[in-house]
């Protein structure tokens, strides 16, 4: 059958031409695509930052106890640099399970003295077991009444930028390790009502070791609850049931184990809401750098010591060919602006060398002088190494810390 003619811009239709086309059709796009940036604005809406309806953060610290009463001292003061919106403590703050309410008393001063570094950032208590048990291990009324005395009612809300905070109890008197029904039912009432979009749950038990395990969780699931934090545990983990963070956190109670990796380290929680999302970080404790400890000269001095003291490599300089006796011979520069002293110990990796003098002495340089490291080495036995010389010079920073700079120089021949 004779090839029937195309319509293609009144050109014949054939292999030849639409091959032709194409090329040509690229060539103008090539052409135009090298305009753009002339013609067209660039669009920076991508990096121009946008404000949020709602924008904050919170941290949720997890149990102490006075088990290590300096790191969460140090916990606390991380929390502190963090400047939240406020913090929460989900129970098991103090060691408890005393039968005196004086002595529960001093212990609840000693916490506060604790929590000084938070200097005006509301802080809100869970209760937990340590916290309203007496020394007969059960939820104590005047216990109880002394909590509520220092921190207010439970349970309790409130809202915040249309967030609702929800803290519970779950060792309540003739209820422990449980939600219970009384306060189930406040639950179920304060999650229903209007005002809020999100809502956080704290307590302090895990909620799937409560006694009534189901009938929480099935009120979580029921109010879409974002967030349930807890602790009791003292290691920190995530899971997610039917759309509901379960988060336990630690902050500085002892753990039965230890590795990082099944959660054991001591650490806060830092929640940062972003309009309607809810994003979640924990910190190691004593992970934040205190800017007030560094004086920029620390680095300067330290930079110029690096990168000027000694050079990379010196050559062994032969002195007799028949003792295989050589000089190594290290220049010094001290660029910073203290007085150093540098201590110089040399060596080879399979120690078939003699070094003479074996001990060298120190050398103290003042800020921009110079200096030298001097001595001779000798192939006692056929070496498959050389020489290299550590140089070490003791550091002190403006806040008092001593360091240990070292230099290491290698050489060849």
């Amino acid at each position: 059958m004779p090839r029937q003619p195309g319509n293609l811009f009144n050109v014949r239709f054939d292999r030849y031409r639409v091959v032709h086309i194409a090329r040509l059709i690229a060539k103008a796009m090539l052409a135009a695509s090298l305009l753009l940036p002339s013609i067209v604005a660039a669009d920076t809406s991508a990096v121009v930052p946008q404000a949020a309806d709602r924008e904050f953060h919170f941290v949720v610290l997890g149990d102490s106890q006075f088990h290590d009463p300096i790191g969460f001292n140090r916990v606390v003061s991380d929390a502190a640099r963090l400047n939240p919106a406020f913090v929460v403590q989900v129970g098991d703050m103090i060691r408890g399970y005393n039968v005196s309410l004086a002595v529960v008393r001093k212990e609840w001063a000693r916490f506060r003295r604790q929590l000084a570094p938070l200097d005006g950032i509301p802080f809100v208590a869970v209760p937990g077991n340590h916290d309203v048990y007496s020394a007969l291990k059960r939820p104590d009324k005047g216990v109880t009444r002394l909590f509520v005395e220092q921190w207010g009612e439970i349970p309790r809300s409130f809202d915040y930028q249309g967030i609702r905070f929800v803290v519970l109890n779950s060792d309540s008197v003739g209820a422990p390790n449980q939600i219970g029904e009384e306060q189930r039912d406040w639950l179920d009432t304060t999650l229903a009502e209007d005002g809020a979009d999100m809502a956080f749950v704290f307590l302090h038990r895990p909620p799937d070791a409560l006694k009534d395990a189901r009938q929480f969780h099935e009120l979580m699931r029921k109010h879409a609850v974002n967030t349930v934090f807890y602790g009791h545990h003292h290691h920190g983990h995530l899971q997610v049931r039917d759309g509901v963070r379960y988060v336990m956190t630690n902050a500085a109670a002892d753990s039965a184990t230890a590795p990082a990796q099944v959660g054991s380290e001591d650490h806060l929680l830092f929640v940062s809401i972003r309009d309607d999302l809810a994003s979640l970080a924990a910190i190691r404790a004593d992970s934040m750098m205190r800017l007030e400890r560094i004086d920029p000269i620390d680095n300067y001095d330290l930079f110029e010591l690096t990168r000027y003291l000694a050079p990379k490599q010196v050559e062994l300089k032969e002195v007799d060919e028949r003792e295989s006796r050589y000089r190594v011979r290290i220049p010094l520069s001290n660029r910073s602006k203290r007085v150093i002293d540098v201590y110089s110990d040399c060596s080879s990796a399979d120690a078939r060398w003699r070094f003479e003098p074996a001990r060298l002495p120190k050398l103290t340089l003042a800020p921009g002088a110079s200096g030298v490291v001097e001595l001779e080495v000798v192939e006692a036995l056929p070496s498959e190494a050389l020489p290299e010389c550590r140089l070490t010079v003791p550091y002190q920073t403006s806040l008092g810390e001593w360091l240990s700079h070292e230099v290491l120089v290698p050489t060849i021949r």
